[in-house]
């Protein structure tokens, strides 16, 4: 049986044995679940027949952030809990404590809120850039991050200041709508000589960097599996594999040789790979610019945010027809979603055409760019600024 069935089945053990049922609700006199917004029918089921009508559940969620409908969520799971439990008490936390007053107005006008809440002062407005291609695009943002950090020194990054202190590259990420955006970011990013980490729900087996260090790992000698590692990814190297993935991936594969999981032995190594996605290697501490998927950066926060690939058919997201009304409802949220983790300056950024489902495309802007207050907004310019190069300085 998998997770699902773990769900299904407990959850019809409940209906079918009410003693069972008694057990489990007696254990638990206090049922508390987080997240609301994201449970499926099945796990709302499970939650009833665990608490009972008369239980002591409370549920803890953002009907604005509910946005995995793809797996089976439930956005209407707030007005079903009302309906079976109609004497619950609502408590609603409405005051925002992370982002500026301008994000906060902006965000509330792309779900058609009141921008209530507000706890901090309006801060810089909100950039908008229309790029020529992914590319441009992709150098804007590079060109944004050195401007905003003053440069790559120590002396000159820590000379800006977020509104939590020095400024780092740890306080940029990027969000995009779909993982093969992230190449463009990877490619300008390494040009620029800017540290980043991608992560998301992708799987690391397929990582070419994994592969490639794994099938190097047979001949590679060290002390110990960690070791190993190391030796196989400078042979992964030598042999031509792409250097910036061999690094990346060295790093998790590293990660999980010195895990409790693995203990040093290469075949659970491997069954580790097998069971791990880029997003179990998130560190928040890593001084590094973060890219990542909208869906994979709910629940964290930036001090400067780049909401990328704003265009029809990107955001919203849909194939050929126009997308229906509830999945045109579930992306605005998705939308909301990746400008709210911006603290203190948010960019939306898009591409006036690019490689997409296998040809070169022209694609009109996202129509979620017109929600946003117009007096919010400055253009960042229709062409990215050219990066500026760092001067080398004679010692005599």
């Amino acid at each position: 049986m998998d997770f699902d069935d773990l769900v299904v089945l407990a959850a019809d053990l409940l209906d079918t044995h009410p003693d069972v049922a008694a057990v489990w609700r007696d254990r638990f006199s206090h049922i508390l679940a987080d997240e609301f917004q994201d449970v499926d029918e099945q796990q709302y089921r499970l939650l009833r027949r665990l608490a009972g009508d008369g239980g002591n559940l409370c549920v803890i969620g953002d009907p604005h952030q509910a946005i995995y409908g793809f797996r089976g969520a439930d956005a209407a799971c707030f007005q079903r809990f009302a309906a079976d439990y109609p004497a619950a008490p609502m408590l609603c936390l409405s005051r925002n404590y992370r982002s500026s007053g301008t994000i906060v107005t902006a965000a509330a006008a792309v779900i058609g809120a009141a921008a209530d809440g507000i706890t901090r002062a309006m801060g810089e407005p909100v950039t908008v850039h229309a790029a020529g291609d992914e590319a441009a695009e992709a150098d804007f943002a590079a060109a944004a991050i050195e401007d905003l950090l003053g440069g790559h020194d120590m002396l000159a990054a820590n000379r800006t200041r977020s509104s939590r202190g020095a400024l780092g590259f740890g306080d940029c990420a990027v969000l995009y709508r779909t993982d093969a955006q992230a190449a463009a970011f990877r490619a300008a990013f390494d040009r620029a000589g800017i540290p980043f980490r991608k992560s998301s729900p992708a799987a690391i087996a397929g990582h070419p960097g994994v592969r490639a260090v794994l099938g190097a790992l047979d001949g590679a000698e060290g002390a110990d599996l960690a070791a190993r590692v190391t030796a196989a990814a400078e042979r992964a190297r030598g042999e031509g594999a792409d250097p910036a993935a061999v690094a990346e991936a060295a790093g998790w594969l590293t990660a999980l040789a010195a895990s409790d999981t693995v203990a040093g032995d290469p075949a659970r190594l491997r069954d580790a790979v097998a069971l791990s996605t880029e997003a179990d290697f998130h560190d928040a501490r890593a001084d590094r610019v973060s890219l990542l998927t909208m869906h994979a950066a709910k629940g964290l926060e930036f001090a400067n945010v780049f909401v990328a690939g704003l265009e029809s058919g990107l955001m919203p997201f849909s194939w050929d027809a126009e997308p229906d009304e509830a999945t045109l409802a579930e992306e605005r949220r998705l939308f909301y979603v990746a400008v709210t983790r911006a603290r203190d300056r948010l960019f939306l950024t898009r591409a006036g055409e690019r490689v997409w489902r296998g040809a070169v495309r022209t694609l009109a802007p996202s129509p979620f760019l017109a929600a946003v207050p117009a007096e919010l907004c400055r253009d960042g310019g229709s062409v990215a600024r050219k990066r500026r190069r760092t001067q080398q300085l004679s010692l005599f």
